[in-house]
C-alpha cells in the first residue's frame, strides 16, 4: 500500500534522511537508492509517496515518487539534466575558445616563421644578419675575423657595433677570406 508524507530530514552528502507519514510522527529510513528519480535531489519538506518495508526490524521507505505539481515543475528546473546541458554548454564554449585560440596562435607562428624566412633570404642577398640573428648576437668587443663564430656574426659585428677591423678593403663584406 503506497503511503504519503514528507521528507522531514535528509543528509545529502550521505545520501540518506527520513520521510513521514502524513497524520503519524512515525519516522521511516529513506535513502538515495530508494527513489524512482534520482535525478532531483531530495529537499526537506517535499511531499512524497513511498511503499513501507521492513528492513532490521525497522520502517524503510521504498519506490519513492515526488508528489504534486510542485514536483514536476522542480524535477524540470533543477534535475541534473538540466544542470549537465548548462555544464556541457560551458564545456562546449571552453573548447571553442581553446581552438580559436590555437588557430591564432599557429596564424601568429606561421606568419613570423614566413616572414623571419623572407627576411632571411633578403639578408642572404644583400649579406646582412637577420633580425632573427641579431638577437642571437650581442656587442661584447671583438674586433677581428678570427674572433668570430660564423659570417652571420661578422655581418653582425660589422652592421651593429663600433671599432671592428673586420673590412679591410671597406667594402662593407666583413672576412672577405673567410665568408665568400
Amino acid at each position: 500500500m503506497r503511503r504519503q508524507g514528507k521528507i522531514v530530514e535528509w543528509n545529502d552528502a550521505r545520501g540518506f534522511g527520513f520521510v513521514v507519514q502524513n497524520g503519524s510522527d512515525e519516522r521511516a529510513f529513506a535513502h538515495i537508492s530508494g527513489f524512482d528519480d534520482r535525478r532531483v535531489r531530495p529537499v526537506v519538506g517535499e511531499v512524497v509517496t513511498y511503499t513501507l518495508v521492513e528492513e532490521r526490524g525497522r520502517p524503510k521507505a521504498t519506490g519513492i515518487h515526488y508528489a504534486g505539481a510542485a514536483a514536476t515543475s522542480r524535477q524540470r528546473r533543477s534535475g541534473p539534466e538540466h544542470r549537465s546541458r548548462s555544464g556541457s554548454s560551458w564545456l562546449g564554449v571552453a573548447v571553442l575558445i581553446a581552438l580559436a585560440a590555437g588557430g591564432y596562435w599557429y596564424h601568429v607562428q606561421d606568419r613570423e616563421r614566413r616572414l623571419g624566412n623572407q627576411q632571411a633570404h633578403m639578408a642572404a642577398a644583400t649579406g646582412e644578419a637577420t633580425p632573427v640573428q641579431a638577437h642571437r648576437f650581442q656587442c661584447t668587443g671583438k674586433q677581428y675575423c678570427s674572433q668570430m663564430a660564423s659570417c652571420a656574426e661578422a655581418r653582425f659585428y660589422i652592421q651593429q657595433c663600433p671599432n671592428t677591423k673586420m673590412d679591410g678593403d671597406g667594402d662593407g663584406h666583413p672576412c672577405e677570406n673567410m665568408c665568400q
